[in-house]
């Protein structure tokens, strides 16, 4: 599970608003580049509908790890998937002294 939580890391700073880093991606837009490489690598496997173990080398190390991580993950509701993600991160912040703040789920 270290490349998914290394993984995680490198897109969890990406969910302000405005920010440079969102300019570069954003956890929304990774959403769209997973699901594009899950789509590639069944192409690439010839899978019509393959389970996740099968496609192995065709798509990034991380993406599967990430597969593997959340895998029911397209029976969320975006909405509320992300609103536990920013909890949890903001949660870890807090723990960490890196946020003071407070943050209501409505936006």
């Amino acid at each position: 599970m270290g490349d998914v939580e290394s993984g995680l890391g490198r897109y969890s700073g990406d969910l302000g608003c405005g920010s440079e880093k969102n300019q570069r991606g954003g956890l929304l837009n990774y959403l769209k580049i997973l699901t594009a490489e899950a789509n590639n690598g069944y192409q690439a496997a010839g899978l019509t509908n393959p389970g996740v173990h099968k496609l192995g080398k065709h798509v990034l190390t991380i993406t599967t790890g990430l597969i593997d991580f959340i895998p029911e993950v397209a029976k969320i509701e975006t909405e509320k998937m992300l609103i536990q993600m920013v909890e949890t991160e903001l949660e870890k912040r807090k723990q960490e002294g890196s946020y003071k703040g407070q943050q209501s789920h409505f936006f």
